[in-house]
């Protein structure tokens, strides 16, 4: 029965994440979801911010840890809905390429 209230936890955590990142303004979002670090910062926020509220309890570590697992569903599923914009340089300067999810954003939203 407590594995029942950490998988809960941790699908309301991932979606609550899902949320609060499709929430964010279009470009914010796909340059968010295009950069690795700042994906891997939102895995470790997420984490923190479980294992701060579930510490102290055997089942609330385990949400915590199945959760930051979910996080590491969450991201992708968000950029398959979404999209993203990755940035790299080259010999030129900094480019960024548009990899749209099913929501597919015009020029005039990202810029």
């Amino acid at each position: 029965m407590l594995i029942n209230a950490v998988l809960l936890f941790a699908a309301l955590s991932a979606l609550f994440e899902f949320a609060i990142v499709m929430k964010l303004k279009p470009r914010t979002r796909l340059r968010i979801l295009g950069n690795d670090n700042k994906v891997r910062l939102i895995h470790l926020i997420v984490f923190v911010i479980n294992i701060s509220i579930h510490y102290g309890t055997v089942v609330g570590s385990m949400t915590a840890i199945v959760a930051a697992l979910a996080s590491f569903i969450t991201i992708p599923l968000a950029r398959w809905v979404s999209g993203y914009i990755q940035s790299y340089r080259s010999g030129n300067g900094k480019l960024e390429h548009y990899k749209p999810g099913l929501i597919h954003y015009n020029y005039d939203q990202i810029k």
